[in-house]
């Protein structure tokens, strides 16, 4: 029991002396010293504190999914101004590009039918050239 309470006596001083300013002192030259940040680094690169800080972001995540905040957020975003005004904006943009497709194919195939239908009427016989400007032969 003598022992016991000298022991007890003894680590609440120190303790005690470990609170305020010398303290301060004493942890921030530690972590100064190249020993104790290479202790530190070995300590952050463990597999111990990996798995810790995925579990940490895994709870994180499901507490997130399950949060009416956050949804609420998702909603106050999707629903904004900016968000809207891309959409509509890509929008234009996807159906611009479509546009312009469907000119170069009608434009292709306009071409392709007037070629079939100059070779039908030249075997044919029916004219010689092309036609005017106007339409006569």
């Amino acid at each position: 029991p003598l022992a016991d309470e000298a022991g007890r006596h003894v680590a609440e001083r120190l303790l005690a002396s470990l609170d305020g300013p010398s303290f301060e002192l004493l942890v921030a030259r530690a972590l100064d010293s190249t020993g104790a940040q290479r202790a530190l680094t070995r300590i952050v690169q463990s597999r111990a504190v990996e798995e810790a800080v995925a579990q940490l972001a895994e709870d994180a995540i499901d507490r997130l999914r399950d949060s009416q905040v956050l949804w609420s957020l998702i909603r106050d975003v999707v629903q904004s101004p900016e968000v809207s005004a891309a959409i509509t904006q890509q929008g234009a943009g996807f159906a611009d590009q479509i546009g312009d497709e469907l000119r170069e194919r009608s434009r292709d195939a306009d071409d392709r039918l007037e070629r079939t239908a100059w070779r039908l009427l030249r075997r044919r016989g029916t004219g010689g050239g092309e036609p005017s400007a106007t339409g006569a032969m």
